[in-house]
């Protein structure tokens, strides 16, 4: 469709069709969970018996018993670190929305992408999490049409501090100056 420099034109503004994540069962099974800041994250497991006290003849001494020990298992950290870059080229164009004839900045568009990018790039990383719930909570064996789950330890752990800082992570690159480029999801 050409533009018609002399007709009229209205522009109704944006129908935006994002949905927002819904973390049920983040929020359900996994109340508490426990943000951390280093990358490992140790956890010592200490399975406890169910062992009965022997019986004595009166008069002899006790038994002695076998303390159960413990087992550290390490574990690191998943990384999740989604991007976008923004370049000048980018900053040129009228954002959807914007009037054909604004006098937006470039400035003004890029607050305005970033502020976008964060909101989507944060959306990705509960939309994530949520699925990693998803992947503990569904058996993987069926018999018969019941599930059969064993051993299952529901354990979310939360790295947001570290590895979520989108100050950082997300970059708006000029075209004219490669050092001022700040350009990398790795699970």
């Amino acid at each position: 469709m050409a533009f018609d420099i002399n007709s009229t034109r209205s522009l109704l503004g944006v129908i935006n069709r994002a949905y927002p994540p819904n973390p049920l069962l983040v929020n359900t099974f996994f109340p508490n969970a426990i943000t951390y800041s280093s990358e490992y994250l140790d956890v010592d497991f200490k399975k406890g018996g169910r062992s009965m006290a022997p019986f004595v003849v009166p008069g002899s001494q006790g038994v002695n018993m076998q303390r159960d020990g413990f087992e550290t298992k390490s574990y690191k950290a998943p990384l999740m670190k989604p991007k976008r870059v923004l370049t000048a080229e980018q900053l040129q164009k009228r954002l959807a929305g914007e009037s054909v004839y604004s006098g937006r900045t470039p400035q003004q568009r890029a607050e305005e992408y970033r502020a976008e990018d964060i909101k989507e790039l944060t959306d990705m990383c509960t939309r994530t999490e949520e699925y990693m719930a998803a992947k503990l909570l569904i058996p993987r064996n069926t018999r018969k049409g019941m599930h059969t789950i064993k051993n299952v330890k529901l354990i979310l752990l939360s790295f947001h501090d570290r590895f979520l800082n989108f100050k950082e992570n997300i970059g708006i690159s000029d075209t004219s100056s490669p050092e001022n480029r700040q350009t990398s999801i790795r699970r």
